[in-house]
């Protein structure tokens, strides 16, 4: 006996049916673009919160153009999915099996899509949320260096799986290459059209840290320019950075090059000039019990100050920049002094200012104010050091 074997149709507009047909392409067009509007937008809004830290995930424009190609790619095979399920739906066959399988096929594309749609969405959400916003993340892990080939597959399984399903009820001939050619067409309309905007998230951001970053950019130029200092960009990065590891370990090595009594080079005293104009807080990111804890002043102590003072002598570049981190100092021990006036206009300052202020009114150590006072006593007895002590901000004193 002979078993006869029925051979499957080419898939076709007149098998799917036209209406069916027209109106998947519209649904699968229409669900590409509001898929890439969706995650283009959802992106810059998790951008915005990891800038709540305050450190804003700015990722390097390769890593940008990549991820823009990923997520156009992956919103027009999720749209082609939606497409094949409604030309799916017309479950009219003669044999029982064929419409098994189209049964079968709609299953796998709607698998295909909410499967892929929930591992990216909830990767989405969870890395800028959870890790990007964790007290010293700093690039820790690198999704472009580390996993590209994932970001390569899922589009491309994405739409293997939805023709997994038909090849179980028509011979997709030449479609199958038509299909490819119009998702890489629409991948590349959709990385064209739907993109975002970067600089309204980035201007926003550098808006509400402008003061500090400008100092930086003023201070790295002003070092290459009066004392031939070049600070490399990693150093700028770090630098600009307020709650990465990379910034910690940079403020730890500045205080404990201070703390260690040797001579400390002028570029490292620049440093820490920009450290405590922005009020950098470093691995300590709580303050101790008791305003006088002395653990609070997480700079170098004014008597430091003084002892590098003796070490540079007068004249020098390094002698000029220190007192200007005695000025500093200066100005937040006459704010802890003078805390209600500085206050009454609170909702004019910047969070700089803020920042400064909150810290010299509840945190500052009076043990500071004593020092500051005592060092300017001793300076102010020198001659060679009085240029230097016309230029200090005036010193308030209470009894």
């Amino acid at each position: 006996m002979r078993n006869t074997r029925i051979s499957k149709d080419y898939i076709s507009i007149q098998n799917i049916g036209l209406k069916r047909f027209w109106v998947g392409v519209a649904a699968g067009l229409f669900s590409s673009i509001s898929l890439s509007l969706a995650f283009n937008y959802t992106r810059e809004v998790y951008r915005l919160i990891t800038g709540f830290e305050p450190d804003l995930l700015i990722l390097d424009k390769q890593e940008f153009l990549y991820f823009d190609i990923f997520f156009a790619s992956l919103a027009a095979t999720l749209g082609f999915s939606i497409s094949v399920w409604i030309w799916m739906n017309n479950i009219n066959h003669l044999r029982k099996r064929d419409r098994i399988n189209k049964q079968l096929a709609r299953t796998y594309s709607l698998l295909g899509f909410w499967v892929f749609f929930g591992v990216v969405a909830r990767f989405g959400t969870n890395l800028p949320i959870i890790l990007y916003r964790t007290y010293g993340y700093d690039n820790h892990l690198n999704l472009l260096d580390d996993f590209w080939l994932i970001f390569v597959l899922i589009p491309i399984v994405v739409f293997f799986q939805s023709w997994l399903g038909v090849r179980l009820v028509y011979r997709p001939g030449k479609w199958i290459w038509l299909s490819l050619i119009c998702c890489l067409t629409m991948s590349l309309i959709l990385f064209k059209t739907t993109g975002v905007d970067r600089n309204i998230v980035n201007e926003n951001y550098f808006l509400r840290y402008e003061p500090q970053l400008l100092y930086v950019d003023n201070e790295v130029l002003n070092a290459q320019e009066k004392y031939g200092i070049k600070f490399d960009q990693k150093t700028i990065s770090s630098l600009k950075k307020f709650s990465a590891e990379s910034s910690f370990d940079q403020f730890e090595s500045v205080r404990l090059a201070f703390r260690s009594g040797r001579k400390v080079k002028l570029d490292t005293i620049i440093m820490q000039k920009i450290i405590l104009h922005n009020m950098k807080e470093g691995y300590w990111h709580y303050y101790y019990w008791g305003r006088n804890d002395i653990n609070n002043w997480r700079y170098p102590l004014p008597t430091e100050i003084l002892k590098q003072v003796y070490l540079h002598g007068p004249g020098t570049p390094e002698t000029g920049e220190l007192f200007s981190i005695l000025n500093l100092q200066i100005k937040l021990a006459n704010i802890s002094l003078s805390s209600p006036e500085y206050r009454n206009n609170w909702s004019n300052l910047t969070l700089l200012e803020m920042k400064r202020i909150s810290y010299a009114s509840y945190h500052l150590p009076e043990i500071i104010i004593e020092q500051l006072v005592s060092v300017l006593g001793e300076l102010k007895s020198m001659p060679e050091y009085q240029p230097y002590i016309e230029k200090l901000e005036g010193m308030k004193y209470e009894d």
